[in-house]
């Protein structure tokens, strides 16, 4: 409240003239009033310093809001308004970089999961998300109010191999085949199913873990085999003419004959195929 004192003036004594009494009002400065402001993180984008006072009085800051460093600003009201300058203090808490423990080279398809948690204890997300088709960096979102920064992570993925074998086109029905566990790329594996040389069949080879490698397909063709044909030979008389056997067999197969024939005895004779 204001506050009231009286003033007389009294004229020297060789003066005729009456003494006078004057009052004068004495209004107390209004001290402005401002909410508490919280702690900000550094960068805070919005200037949080209020253009007048919670009890109405207009004035100017003493300087401009900076969002970098911790300060104490003041209030200097406009004239004609008998209030005093006031002050407010301002923290300013530097964004802390999340940290993260780097991420070994992936191999090409491989699913691993980002945690939505630092090493510093700084919560976020990861932007894009993870995809293992090619080496990409992903940033680091933290959540509102930690004071905290993005970062990103670089993630290598290495692509997958593709074994390589030499073809086996076709083999020869029970013809002994091995299918190499070692790739001609060097990838290391086994063959599904057991291989066998009765049918026609796809195979599969996977790899071991840990080569950064897909699989592989082979079909191997299995034919059938063909038994030779050859018309009967006549008998004939002990010691007659033997003709020479045909190395070619009526359904075209080449090959000899064993053993060395011999018109003197009955014996069986071979044909072998070449």
């Amino acid at each position: 409240s204001s506050q009231s004192k009286k003033y007389v003036f009294i004229p020297d004594s060789a003066l005729c003239f009456d003494s006078v009494q004057l009052k004068v009002d004495i209004i107390p400065l209004v001290t402005p009033e401002f909410d508490s402001i919280p702690e900000l993180c550094e960068n805070h984008a919005i200037n949080p310093l209020p253009a007048n006072s919670k009890n109405g009085i207009t004035g100017k800051w003493n300087e401009v809001f900076d969002p970098t460093v911790s300060k104490t600003y003041t209030f200097i009201p406009d004239s004609g308004q008998c209030a005093k300058n006031q002050t407010i203090a301002i923290k300013i808490n530097p964004n802390q970089s999340p940290k993260f423990d780097p991420i070994a080279p992936v191999c090409e398809g491989d699913i691993i999961s980002l945690s939505n948690l630092s090493l510093n204890g700084i919560k976020g997300t990861w932007f894009p998300s993870f995809k293992s088709d090619s080496t990409r960096e992903y940033f680091f979102i933290p959540d509102p109010n930690q004071c905290a920064k993005t970062t990103s992570l670089k993630i290598q993925v290495i692509p997958k191999v593709i074994p390589t074998f030499d073809p086996i086109i076709s083999i020869c029905e029970g013809e002994k085949i091995s299918l190499p566990n070692v790739s001609l790329n060097g990838i290391k594996g086994s063959w599904a199913p057991q291989v066998l040389n009765d049918s026609t069949v796809e195979y599969i080879f996977t790899e071991e873990q840990g080569q950064c490698a897909s699989s592989a397909v082979m079909k191997i063709k299995i034919n059938k085999k063909i038994k030779p044909e050859f018309l009967p030979i006549p008998d004939i008389c002990e010691g007659d003419i033997l003709l020479p056997l045909s190395n070619i067999s009526l359904n075209g197969i080449k090959g000899s004959w064993f053993p060395a024939l011999d018109n003197m005895k009955t014996q069986s004779y071979f044909f072998t195929p070449d």
